[in-house]
């Protein structure tokens, strides 16, 4: 679970197309929470948003799940 503080630049915020939208029971209806993931999805599809990731076989589950990664990336794990 996140923390209840965020800082965030008031440059970002002035330059982003931004909506905030509260993920706790309530604050939001499932309809709402999965059209955004549909839009944040379909973002990364279309190369509008870069997603930086480390991809690991599913077999190596067990040696990568503590792996250091470098800041800003993420651990996914991949079947093929």
């Amino acid at each position: 679970m996140a923390g209840d503080e965020v800082n965030v630049s008031s440059s970002w915020l002035r330059k982003a197309d931004l909506r905030l939208l509260g993920s706790g029971q309530g604050s939001a209806r499932l309809d709402d929470m999965l059209r955004g993931v549909m839009v944040l999805a379909q973002a990364v599809a279309d190369g509008k948003l870069h997603v930086d990731v480390h991809r690991a076989a599913l077999a190596e589950v067990e040696t990568m799940w503590d792996a250091k990664l470098p800041a800003g990336q993420r651990l996914v794990f991949v079947t093929e």
